[in-house]
């Protein structure tokens, strides 16, 4: 650049002093630290695909992006990333345009709108999108000229105009006023100060609609300042630090106003524990009073530096007051910091009611310093099962309240959100819940919602052997040919694995197409799905003999209208832990049989009612036919047993009246040698509060067994020491045993 100005005096931009600005592109690149792209590579900034196709966070969430991206980006001369939201390679991000015209267009760095991003361009009808510019380029599409979405247009044509009279937007200092509520919405200032240039701005956006919302101005503009918000022109008077705007239908204030000559901030951590040293930076006056919580005055100068926080009290939100005057006027200004509780935690929840991952790991970080703070190596800690909410919870780390998450299931799993090479979810000091469809949002007491069973025979089970492509993570993206919907967009879905190098995932038979990726890379073509039970070697399909089977539950029996099923004790066409339960009545004079339900129970066939008839349907229940004798046979109600002799109620002598007594007992059994205290921690689905965790101590019974007795009602149990302790475990019924691996009937 250089060497051209001087070799072409006369041409435009010989005389122009600014250096050469390059921004590079890496497919993918994620990041705000910069690196070698910068160092070595020379580059100004970078192309950011933190937010490709998905759009930036939502608004309970959005301060600790603001927050990341402002330190990061505008602290550093010559650093920048340029940040987009939709692309002719990833996806168009759609869905609440109007959030994303206002909190991507008011994002920190440089940005770039993809064409119809402010219209509301759709993709190409009729053309399917495997999320690389898709068959027939269906990301692509004309502009949308003559079906724009106007009230989108407008909003995103104001918050653009907004930002580019406002360089302290893209390049200021970013402070949080007042985090996001539903009645009030989310404010936050920007403010740039830079030799001769200083600008300054307040906005709030995701408010709601039409209402009148009061606005703390007084970081910025001080009492008697006229303001105005530039979104509908509306102007307001600054009294006791504070302004009224109406939030109009898009829910969004733009507030702009004079610059003062007077330029005064204190800079410091918002939230901190015990105290912080803050500092001044003044310019336009002498000297400027502070005065921290309402306390006494004192003053400060350019560059003078205070502690605040000692003698607050923990959790709570003060203010500290700054005034400065000069010749021609005087101006007030105040900041809100946080003297942070040790005890109050910020905690994360995790609903895996319809993932079902074999367990839940939390990876949380912090990138916007100048090192990556974690709280543990990849994949993070374990987050603890919370029984009485049904979700799984997970303290965040001091210092990594602001920062990111990723959840996993193990290092050696597929299942992972957001997939790798994406961004965490923001934090932003708030209690957060993460739940099905990738919702994340405010946690504010949701409870998880069990789907019922999805019907096997409208499903489809689409095998992917791994061994020749070699994929880290194979994904497959599905659609439906006839209309091109698909339910997770590019690259689709995680598959999970199967076996060796056998991927596999379920999904509706009403999706027909795929297209098989390494998370987005190395995709196969548009493939036609054969049906159930094939499986795509990476060049062809073909039946996978070694499917999993997929039955209905064997308490499910056929419906007998003519004769007896055997193990049915109820008569309601099903053979479940209900009948188990009757028979044990029965055993312990709570109930009597008679007529076809001593048929029904005698599961041996011996001619009498025993314990072993329960284990019988237990067996049973467990699928393993080769121990549950006559179960699940059906016999006409006249037929004898073996024996001949009639059905007899087991004889009650004092001996038989304790054992009768034992069996109305429920128990369930835990072999485990390891462990020298085992306790059994139970709940139900209907009451997750049944006992305080650990639970009780379960009895020894021999060198490596344990049994403890089921509390009404419990259907779930978790077996521990107090401190390791197994995954969530739902017994088949009662008298069950688990090894560490599996349920087996218990027939000691």
């Amino acid at each position: 650049m250089k060497q051209w100005r001087q070799k072409n005096p006369t041409k435009d931009g010989a005389n122009w002093t600014d250096d050469f600005w390059m921004t590079g592109e890496c497919w993918d690149w994620k990041g705000l630290d910069g690196g070698s792209y910068y160092t070595e590579g020379g580059f100004d900034s970078m192309i950011n695909f933190g937010f490709s196709g998905s759009g930036v966070p939502g608004i309970s969430s959005i301060n600790g992006t603001y927050q990341g991206y402002a330190g990061a980006l505008n602290t550093k001369e010559g650093h920048n990333v340029l940040t987009y939201i939709s692309s002719h390679d990833s996806n168009l991000a759609r869905g609440d345009l109007i959030y994303q015209g206002s909190a991507f267009q008011l994002l920190p760095g440089a940005i770039q709108i993809f064409y119809g991003d402010e219209t509301n361009r759709p993709t190409v009808a009729g053309m399917s999108f495997d999320g690389h510019g898709g068959s027939g380029h269906s990301l692509r599409s004309d502009m949308n000229w003559d079906s724009m979405d106007q009230s989108v247009l407008k909003h995103w044509q104001k918050v653009g105009k907004f930002r580019s009279k406002h360089i302290c937007i893209g390049a200021g200092d970013h402070q949080q006023i007042s985090p996001y509520s539903a009645e009030s919405g989310y404010t936050f200032s920007r403010s740039y100060d830079r030799g001769d240039l200083a600008d300054g701005i307040i906005a709030v956006i995701g408010a709601p609609k039409n209402k009148k919302i009061s606005v703390n101005v007084s970081s910025m503009w001080g009492n008697k300042t006229k303001l105005t918000n530039f979104y509908d022109g509306s102007t307001a008077t600054v009294t006791n630090g504070k302004v009224e705007f109406d939030s109009g239908e898009n829910g969004t204030i733009l507030i702009e106003g004079p610059q003062s000559s007077i330029r005064m901030k204190i800079v410091g951590d918002y939230s901190f524990y015990d105290s912080e040293t803050v500092s001044v930076s003044l310019k336009g006056a002498d000297y400027a009073m502070v005065k921290i919580d309402g306390g006494k005055e004192f003053k400060v100068t350019n560059g003078s530096t205070f502690k605040i926080g000692e003698g607050i009290e923990l959790g709570k939100v003060f203010t500290v007051e700054i005034s400065a005057s000069s010749g021609s006027e005087t101006l007030e200004k105040s900041y809100n910091f946080k003297k942070k509780d040790p005890n109050a935690v910020t905690r994360i929840y995790f609903d895996n009611t319809q993932y079902d991952w074999s367990e839940v790991n939390a990876y949380i970080y912090d990138e916007s310093g100048s090192e990556v703070k974690s709280n543990a190596a990849w994949p993070g800690k374990k987050m603890d099962f919370d029984s009485g909410l049904g979700l799984y919870v997970i303290e965040v780390d001091d210092g990594l309240e602001n920062g990111k998450v990723m959840f996993n299931a193990g290092s050696g799993s597929g299942n992972r959100y957001p997939g790798e090479g994406e961004s965490g979810l923001d934090i932003g000091e708030t209690n957060m819940l993460f739940s099905y469809g990738n919702k994340w949002e405010a946690y504010t007491g949701q409870t998880p919602t069990k789907p019922p069973a999805p019907d096997p025979s409208k499903m489809t089970t689409v095998y992917f052997d791994n061994s020749s492509s070699n994929f880290e993570t194979p994904y497959i993206y599905y659609w439906k040919s006839s209309n091109d919907s698909h339910e997770a967009s590019w690259p689709g879905k995680a598959m999970t694995k199967y076996k060796d190098s056998i991927w596999k995932l379920t999904f509706s038979k009403e999706y027909d197409m795929c297209i098989f990726s390494n998370r987005g890379g190395n995709q196969t073509g548009n493939l036609t799905i054969p049906d159930t039970n094939n499986i795509f070697n990476g060049s062809s399909w073909s039946a996978y003999a070694d499917a999993e089977v997929v039955t209905s539950p064997a308490t499910d029996a056929p419906a007998v209208t003519d004769g007896v099923l055997i193990g049915d004790t109820n008569f309601d066409n099903m053979i479940n832990i209900k009948d188990v339960t009757l028979i044990q009545k029965h055993l312990a004079h709570l109930t009597t049989f008679s007529g076809n339900a001593l048929v029904a129970a005698d599961c041996d066939r011996n001619g009498t009612i025993s314990i072993k008839d329960a284990t019988a349907i237990q067996e049973y229940i467990v699928k393993n036919t080769a121990r549950s004798a006559s179960v699940g046979t059906v016999i006409k109600s006249s037929e004898p047993s073996p024996t001949n002799a009639p059905v007899i109620i087991t004889p009650t002598s004092a001996v038989q009246t304790d054992q009768s007594t034992e069996a109305a007992k429920q128990y369930i059994y835990f072999k485990n040698s390891n462990w020298g205290t085992v306790k059994a921690y139970f709940w139900s689905d209907e009451n997750k509060t049944m006992m305080s965790w650990p639970g009780n101590d379960m009895e020894k019974i021999s060198d490596d067994v344990h049994r403890a007795q089921i509390p009404a009602g419990a259907t779930w149990v978790i077996f521990n020491n107090g401190g390791d302790k197994t995954k969530d475990l739902q017994f088949p019924s009662a008298n069950m045993i688990f090894d560490g691996a599996e349920w087996t009937a218990y027939s000691n």
